[in-house]
């Protein structure tokens, strides 16, 4: 997608979230990957942006988390000195996100017990990297009448690649920080009772920021983020708000940069220009 974008004349900065690349920090250390994290992080990013390239960004683009975080960003940023973004295009966004049941056991032990989170990693964390795994299985479209996945090539090459990144070998090693930052992730950003708020900061967010507008591109086929059973709340939103257009997506998944890049490039090129 993003190849498709500077194409098209945009000029695109992609990323990795704290706990998703490989750099590494200290053993013993613990943060709580929280959405203000995630925000600051970009925020960050925003500053030296504008320092070093005196460019101003004009659309944020996040897929399921990252949509929750694109939220937040103008949430915060409303009123205060730096401007919201003009467009926000959010991919599939995790607000009403289908947690696993190994998720929400999680879930209860770190809302019980946050300050023996750190301690509990070690004992959970082995979890992850197969709930993962698991994950992209449900996270690609398949065809309701066949059962067989629609784009079976992305969901290989995905599957693959998350493969080696929780290989004990080149995956622990090299990227030892991955486990607990996805677990953190999910304890402190996707907890289940975070949810409500998560979309009652996008109704504040549209109510405050009628100049920002929201394209909300969701997967029909969508299990992770379920589609069909939430469809209904969202399309009640976009009707109230004249700044939020949503567009359900024909077998698609929730991986949809994965399944359709181009589908998902040309309807962000036509809502960006």
């Amino acid at each position: 997608m993003s190849e498709n974008l500077v194409q098209a004349g945009f000029s695109v900065l992609r990323y990795d979230y704290y706990g998703h690349g490989y750099s590494k920090y200290g053993n013993g250390k613990f943060f709580n990957y929280d959405k203000d994290m995630f925000v600051d992080q970009l925020d960050d990013l925003m500053d030296y942006i504008e320092k070093e390239e005196g460019l101003k960004p004009e659309a944020l683009c996040g897929h399921s988390t990252g949509g929750i975080v694109s939220v937040a960003a103008n949430h915060r940023w409303h009123g205060s000195e730096r401007s919201v973004v003009p467009k926000l295009v959010l991919f599939n966004p995790a607000f009403y996100a289908n947690k696993s049941f190994v998720a929400k056991l999680i879930d209860c032990f770190s809302k019980m017990f946050p300050r023996i989170l750190p301690r509990l990693i070690k004992y959970f964390q082995f979890l992850i990297g197969n709930e993962y795994l698991k994950a992209v299985d449900t996270a690609f479209a398949k065809d309701p009448d066949t059962n067989k996945y629609i784009y079976p090539a992305a969901h290989e090459k995905k599957k693959n690649r998350d493969r080696i990144l929780f290989g004990k070998l080149r995956g622990m090693q090299a990227h030892p920080f991955l486990r607990p930052g996805i677990f953190n992730i999910n304890c402190n950003t996707l907890r289940g009772d975070l949810f409500p708020g998560h979309f009652d900061m996008l109704n504040e967010t549209l109510n405050k920021s009628p100049e920002s507008k929201i394209l909300w591109l969701w997967g029909k086929l969508d299990e992770t983020v379920p589609y069909a059973d939430n469809i209904k709340n969202v399309i009640s939103l976009d009707e109230k708000n004249d700044n939020l257009e949503v567009k359900g997506l024909d077998r698609i998944g929730h991986e949809s940069p994965y399944e359709d890049s181009k589908l998902l490039s040309s309807l962000t090129i036509s809502f960006l220009k």
